[in-house]
């Protein structure tokens, strides 16, 4: 089945065989039985390099994969829209560490991220009066 254009469906869609899509794909709720392939990776990583001077992480995209050499690095994590979510994924350090400030945050839930392992990663979601807030994390210190 191969939809151009676009399809409403108000009810339950069955598809027994193979759906092929062109164009964006919105879904507010949805249940799968069996196997659901994608045949490129729904968010692409940005790569992004820490650096001594401080630096904003790239927000446009949903996830960002950090490199860190040697040095201590401080970045800032601008604010989002209402309901955007951000991953950020350490995937190379090398004996350093980096501070990640969000410019609006919640007192006493959040002041910053430290990152200072490869593989470190946390999943925020920006709310517009309270702004990021951590929804996952793995590895990575949360300070208040």
């Amino acid at each position: 089945m191969t939809i151009a254009g676009g399809l409403a469906v108000g009810a339950k869609m069955f598809v027994g065989g193979t759906a092929a899509f062109s164009g964006a794909i919105t879904c507010v709720t949805a249940t799968a039985t069996g196997n659901l392939t994608f045949g490129a990776p729904i968010s692409t990583p940005f790569a992004q390099t820490a650096s001594t001077t401080t630096a904003a992480i790239d927000i446009t995209k949903q996830t960002t994969a950090l490199t860190c050499a040697t040095l201590n690095s401080v970045m800032t994590l601008p604010n989002g829209t209402a309901g955007q979510t951000k991953i950020i994924q350490a995937v190379s350090f090398t004996s350093a560490s980096v501070t990640i400030t969000p410019t609006t945050v919640r007192s006493g839930i959040i002041s910053s991220i430290v990152m200072n392992a490869t593989n470190q990663s946390v999943m925020l979601c920006y709310h517009t009066t309270q702004g990021w807030m951590v929804v996952a994390n793995y590895g990575a210190t949360i300070n208040t």
